[in-house]
């Protein structure tokens, strides 16, 4: 029998509890390290596109994107999740659903070929229906890696999961340059989706190994659809946290107006999802492993939280800082303007660990219903704040709201996680009291220096300020939470002078 396909041997609960918190810790590691090669290509890649493209075709390919990633809704990777959040059933119901998933990414790549006409008259571009009709042709492929994958998350084979979505965005970005150093224009951002989804296809297989796959039997679908609708509305509802801002910005402005606000939204985010978001690859199956021990999943989740809270802090906050500094630095002018939305979203990004914890949990758990219900709240807050802003501005003004919207939706998110282990607001107050008071001392430290040393230029002036502004938080966090960060190896210090007990006298 395949080995993709044995169930686990059983094993203990404390060395299943043991053995687990060091996969968890081995595949976060691993996990954060190629995610941070890939992030370090994506930047490199998004500072060449910004000296070869303009933001009307950053603007346009928001567009595309704020209409085909709404067709997700009916797209088959949320398949992977139900086979990772059911690892006992993988055996009876991988075939089915590599059989569904395709199925549902084709009928989704028709919709968009269909809606294409009418997303060109709705943002009155006609250039976006080549584009959609591009994406059209990668959703298919999309679906073929859903059973690979699924395996891969049941084993808790985060390096390999790690490498193969790192080869992934390396080769998308380095297309996507070539592509826009011959001319492509918004071609360039689309036209690598069908690569990397040919890419993601064979490496997964690879590594997964043989799956057997039997004819397709549309008559089981039903039992598979009937759970994974939850994670479909999951996943429309987080397109539209992601794009609905792009969507409402193409109707009422231009293209340069959605290209600016798009690409600082892109800037803004970069950073915290490497760190956050990448680890829910890690943390959902983790979690869903010690479904069965409540005191150790709210132990897990509780000491996530508190880690990717004070890690946000330092990156958002170096992001308001040094948003302007960096963007004349690197940036053509033409780009400028979109600092404040880098900068009006990075605080907003400040709860969004919160978020993508309360996610994990409730994927690992089952509750998909509230899931949808979370997300979509969240998506409503998120277009509101989007029509607000547009009625009252620009993308400065998007980004003003959308900071309220994401800030205050991600406490939301965090007070749904501790409630499932019945805990409230209390709880989360003090899961973000030291966070949040630590932000404006880094943020005046930081305008501090701008105003002492006005003279510096970006260069000099970014890299005081990102030194400055770490070593004051390091030692802030010593200071209040020692547990955190070990003592500094004091070598300098002797060692202590060994005593023995005096031999009792007669």
């Amino acid at each position: 029998m395949d080995s993709s396909l044995e169930a686990p041997a059983p094993v203990s609960s404390a060395h299943l509890g043991h053995s687990l918190e060091r996969q968890a810790v081995h595949g976060a590691f691993w996990t954060i390290l190629f995610s941070v090669v890939n992030k370090i290509v994506t930047v490199g890649s998004q500072v060449a596109l910004a000296w070869l493209l303009l933001p009307r075709d950053m603007g346009l390919v928001a567009m595309t994107f704020s209409v085909t990633s709404l067709v997700t809704l009916i797209c088959g990777p949320n398949l992977t999740k139900l086979l990772i959040q059911r690892p006992d059933r993988f055996r009876e119901e991988a075939a089915q659903a590599f059989w569904l998933s395709l199925s549902l990414n084709l009928a989704a790549a028709l919709a968009l070929v269909l809606i294409s006409p009418l997303a060109a008259h709705l943002f009155k571009e006609p250039r976006v229906i080549g584009l959609i009709l591009v994406t059209a042709a990668a959703t298919p492929l999309m679906a073929l890696p859903t059973i690979y994958a699924a395996a891969l998350y049941r084993d808790l084979r985060f390096k390999n999961i790690a490498v193969m979505h790192c080869g992934e965005g390396i080769l998308r970005n380095v297309l996507a340059v070539v592509l826009a150093a011959l001319g492509f224009g918004p071609y360039a951002l689309v036209l690598p989706l069908v690569a990397g989804a040919l890419f993601s296809a064979s490496v997964f297989r690879w590594q997964a190994g043989p799956i057997p796959l039997q004819a397709p039997r549309p008559s089981q679908w039903l039992a598979l659809l009937a759970p994974a609708g939850w994670l479909m509305l999951h996943t429309f509802f987080t397109a539209i946290q992601t794009y609905g801002t792009s969507l409402v910005l193409g109707v009422v402005h231009n293209s340069t107006v959605t290209g600016l606000y798009y690409w600082g939204f892109a800037l803004s985010t970069q950073a915290l999802f490497l760190l956050a978001a990448n680890l829910q690859t890690v943390l959902f199956p983790a979690l869903s492993r010690v479904n069965h021990d409540g005191p150790r999943q709210y132990a897990a989740f509780r000491n996530a939280s508190s880690a990717l809270m004070l890690v946000a802090v330092p990156v958002c906050v170096l992001q308001v800082l040094l948003a302007r500094p960096a963007l004349h630095l690197f940036f053509q002018e033409r780009w400028w303007p979109a600092a404040p939305v880098v900068q009006w979203l990075s605080l907003g990004m400040l709860t969004q660990p919160l978020t993508v914890l309360a996610t994990s949990l409730l994927l690992a758990r089952g509750r998909f219903g509230m899931l949808a219900a979370l997300t979509g709240g969240i998506a409503l807050a998120t277009l509101a704040a989007a029509v607000v802003g547009a009625w009252l501005g620009q993308q400065i003004q998007i980004a003003q709201w959308s900071c309220l919207s994401l800030f205050l939706t991600g406490l939301l998110a965090g007070w749904i996680g501790l409630r499932q282990f019945g805990h409230g607001w209390r709880e989360l107050a003090r899961l973000v009291a030291l966070p949040f008071a630590l932000t404006p001392v880094c943020l005046l430290a930081g305008w501090a220096i701008r105003w002492l040393a006005p003279e510096l230029n970006p260069f000099a002036l970014c890299a005081v300020t990102g030194a400055v502004i770490v070593a004051l938080y390091l030692f802030l966090v010593r200071l209040f939470v020692p547990a955190v960060i070990p003592a500094p190896l004091d070598f300098w210090r002797r060692p202590p002078v060994k005593t023995f007990p005096q031999e009792a006298t007669p």
